[in-house]
């Protein structure tokens, strides 16, 4: 049998194993057949467990110590089956990879030298693609059987993708995008070696493969990189989050996934965070419209002002999508630099650029982004301006006039008990006020959109002149108008 264990192909196979040890009983006599039919099963398992972790030994003195713990040791794997036999046992406990563990930890210490630290760990995981940085794909338990304190760093084709803490835990430093994968063979399956070292130099290593799963709706928030903020999909066009909505957390590179179905023409919605770039929070509300690329998953979406500039564009209904990028990528110079404005992270292209060509580009579209961005921030100036600076003056000038028709009616013979202040309707108007004037906001860059869609020369559309004929010139009176008229 032995022979047969030792020149068989396949001796971590319970299956084989138990094949083996049928086979060589086979020639034996009854009593000693019935004997190994009774115990073969739990004997192969144990065999093939054992197998495992001496396969699996982190250096070649742990293997010394699962050696000790098979083949040695009064309560060996071979003490316990002899005992079974000469007992007339019909009963073996399975020995499992955790039991033969601890009994090669136990053992370490009978040998007289000091063996390298175990390392307990799956070694082989699978992740979905949205995991955060930071979070752990897993965390290794150490032990070293001498109590030294241990060291863990990390090697292999891929240690450079990953952190290791002193607690084991094993994280990706950037979250991994299965579209674009990162690791050595460019097959989402990344490879990297445990290496956890003892005071006395002693070392055990252990391989890790950790394969990324797709997941849909991956993808970047930029005005610069937005870390913490919140993305959620619209998938009911109402623009309020609802419970049953995917929603999720940018991580520390602005990137996000919401594991989930986006149908073309959802938009997505970026809020709240800071800017990883200025350390300031952010303030405004991003967006994007999905395109079919971004629905089965072909294209990054990359939510950002411009695409926040391209969704308002196709929310007015008159312009496709594409028309709607094209616009505005005319509007704000960036027409035949890229494809698709709304899948690509012009901040990672400036980074990897392999030409001045693409790095200007990259940085031009980033320009463009803070552009786009400043002028939002500009519009938001102007409805702080319209309701902490205009409407408490009108709230003042209405108040009073209805104070001074309320004394003209006390003064009157008809009704002396009407007080202007408190008609139910009047009160309602006053205290919406400061709200209607708050979405001068949006009534600003909604002029912005509908100059850049009607605009028959969108070279010339932020273009500003001192006597006030420049085309933005005329888009700013515009807006301020609209809100005034709105209001």
């Amino acid at each position: 049998m032995f022979k047969l264990l030792k020149t068989g192909t396949d001796i971590s196979s319970a299956a084989s194993i138990k094949s083996i040890i049928d086979t060589t009983s086979a020639g034996l006599s009854d009593a000693i057949k019935t004997k190994v039919d009774v115990l073969s099963n739990n004997v192969a398992q144990s065999l093939a467990n054992t197998n495992a972790q001496i396969n699996d030994a982190g250096s070649v003195s742990q293997i010394a110590t699962y050696q000790k713990a098979t083949l040695d040791d009064t309560s060996s794997l071979l003490s316990s089956v002899i005992a079974a036999v000469q007992t007339d046992s019909s009963t073996l406990e399975v020995v499992t990879a955790t039991s033969i563990e601890t009994q090669a930890k136990a053992a370490a210490l009978d040998l007289g030298v000091n063996v390298s630290p175990f390392i307990t760990l799956d070694s082989v995981v699978s992740i979905k693609e949205n995991i955060l940085a930071g979070d752990g794909v897993l965390t290794a338990v150490i032990s070293d059987p001498e109590g030294e304190a241990v060291t863990l760093v990390l090697g292999g084709a891929d240690a450079a993708l990953f952190t290791i803490s002193a607690d084991g835990k094993i994280s990706f430093n950037n979250s991994p995008n299965f579209s674009a994968p990162a690791d050595e063979n460019r097959d989402n399956v990344y490879v990297v070696d445990i290496i956890a070292t003892d005071a006395s130099g002693n070392a055990s290593t252990k391989t890790l493969s950790v394969t990324v799963l797709d997941v849909k709706g991956q993808g970047q928030a930029i005005d610069g990189y937005l870390v913490g903020a919140t993305v959620w999909a619209d998938l009911d066009g109402d623009g309020v989050i609802d419970p049953d909505e995917p929603t999720t957390t940018t991580d520390n590179t602005g990137a996000f996934g919401l594991d989930a179905d986006l149908p073309a023409g959802t938009v997505l919605y970026v809020e709240g965070g800071y800017d990883l770039g200025t350390g300031k929070p952010n303030d405004q509300v991003f967006k994007m419209t999905v395109s079919a690329g971004g629905a089965d998953g072909t294209e990054e979406l990359i939510i950002s002002p411009v695409s926040t500039q391209i969704s308002r564009a196709f929310s007015k209904g008159t312009v496709t999508l594409d028309e709607a990028q094209t616009k505005i990528a005319q509007a704000y110079g960036l027409e035949g630099a890229f494809e698709n404005l709304t899948s690509f992270d012009p901040i990672q292209l400036a980074y990897e650029a392999t030409s001045d060509a693409q790095a200007k580009a990259a940085l031009t579209a980033q320009a463009r982004n803070i552009m786009v961005s400043t002028l939002g921030e500009t519009s938001m100036k102007v409805a702080e301006y319209f309701t902490t600076e205009i409407a408490p003056v009108v709230r003042t000038q209405i108040t009073e006039l209805f104070k001074g028709g309320t004394q003209v009616l006390g003064n009157s013979t008809w009704d002396s008990a009407v007080d202007l202040r408190e008609q139910p309707r009047i009160t309602i108007e006053l205290e919406g006020f400061e709200d209607l004037l708050a979405q001068s906001s949006e009534v600003f860059n909604d002029k912005i959109i509908d100059a850049i869609l009607s605009s028959t020369d969108l070279d010339k559309l932020f273009e500003m002149k001192k006597d006030g004929t420049g085309q933005f010139d005329v888009v700013i009176a515009g807006a301020v108008n609209a809100i005034v008229c709105r209001n």
